[in-house]
């Protein structure tokens, strides 16, 4: 439950009793399907090892704030909010070094707090957070103390933290996927959405997602950055907002992208199933920019750990009419009678 205690497994009663904070289950099971999940972990992976508990509860075990009620969904206003990739980074596009500072990473936490996950809320989302995400072991505790601190307002908070590998960047993906599937099926079975973004991005701008009502049949990219060979276009990649019933496309869509070892989320449409009939849109259809702030300047993120420019190819009034069409989503996927839109503000370069 926080970083200075953790299970022991003598009796049910001890490991029930530290499962909880302030009384308030931290898992959102009831006591007897926790006491299932916990004896399939002592038969397949804990034996009598107080070591193994330990190992257990610094990487899988859920993390939650002393105020948050973590409890079953009770509607299908539900999205799971997922950060994966590299923590504590620093670099450039090809680094892969985790030697950041604890403070830049919270601040991005705290920022994906205020300007996602608050928005969300405000629009009637049930929120659940996973983070997903690659650590080092030695910074194991900094990262569980980033969370705690950041996130509030939701059903939960869920760690998956991983040593990473050398592989495509789409398999990357497709494991984060499969994990969400069963934070889904655990947490809200049924209709919930998905939104997805790297963990290094430090948010600067409310990001105007579609509601509950407003969702189905969506999928959004942040902008479009180009155009592939094909004629479609080149997608910026730093998140992906998934409605519930494209789950399965989105998936689908990963699988063929790592069939071709030299393609990865930028050719997305190029494999997107239905693309004929309703391609992946946009969270902000009109900008046209590259999904590296460090190449050009956009409204709503920067990266930790990197530069930012203050460069961008529209200006004045192009970029004002650009950012002022981010949110609206009634021609991306929606009946064209509905008018959803919301008003986006931001600060722009001069």
């Amino acid at each position: 439950s926080d970083s200075k205690s953790k299970p022991k497994h003598s009796t049910w009663t001890q490991i029930l009793k530290e499962c909880r904070i302030n009384g308030t289950r931290v898992f959102p099971y009831t006591e007897a399907e926790l006491q299932k999940f916990l004896e399939e972990k002592f038969l397949t992976e804990f034996g009598n090892s107080d070591s193994s508990w330990e190992r257990w509860w610094k990487t899988e075990a859920v993390v939650s704030q002393s105020n948050v009620n973590v409890r079953r969904c009770e509607s299908s206003n539900n999205i799971l909010v997922i950060i994966r990739g590299h923590t504590f980074r620093v670099g450039g596009k090809n680094s892969r070094g985790m030697g950041g500072s604890f403070e830049e990473q919270l601040v991005a936490f705290q920022s994906l707090q205020r300007h996602v996950i608050t928005p969300l809320l405000r629009n009637m989302w049930n929120v659940v957070v996973g983070v997903d995400t690659i650590v080092l072991e030695k910074r194991l505790v900094e990262l569980r103390e980033a969370m705690i601190s950041s996130f509030s307002g939701v059903l939960g908070v869920y760690f998956r933290p991983n040593k990473g590998k050398n592989g495509l960047q789409t398999d990357g993906w497709h494991s984060t996927i499969q994990w969400a599937k069963q934070l889904m099926n655990s947490t809200c079975p049924g209709s919930m959405g998905l939104f997805i973004a790297r963990a290094d991005i430090k948010w600067t701008t409310d990001l105007p997602l579609p509601t509950p009502t407003d969702s189905p049949g969506l999928v959004l990219a942040s902008w479009p950055k180009g155009e592939l060979p094909s004629g479609r276009d080149h997608v910026a990649d730093c998140f992906f907002f998934i409605a519930h019933d494209q789950i399965r496309n989105f998936e689908e869509t990963l699988l063929a992208l790592s069939r071709e070892s030299k393609r990865d989320l930028h050719d997305v449409q190029d494999f997107w199933p239905d693309y004929n009939n309703r391609p992946i849109g946009y969270v902000c259809p009109e900008l046209v920019l590259d999904s590296n702030p460090s190449f050009m300047w956009n409204p709503f993120y920067s990266l930790i750990g990197r530069r930012i420019s203050s460069w961008s190819p529209l200006n004045g009034k192009d970029l004002n009419s650009a950012i002022a069409a981010c949110g609206i989503y009634q021609n991306q996927g929606m009946k064209q009678n509905n008018t959803f839109s919301q008003q986006v503000s931001v600060a722009v370069p001069e």
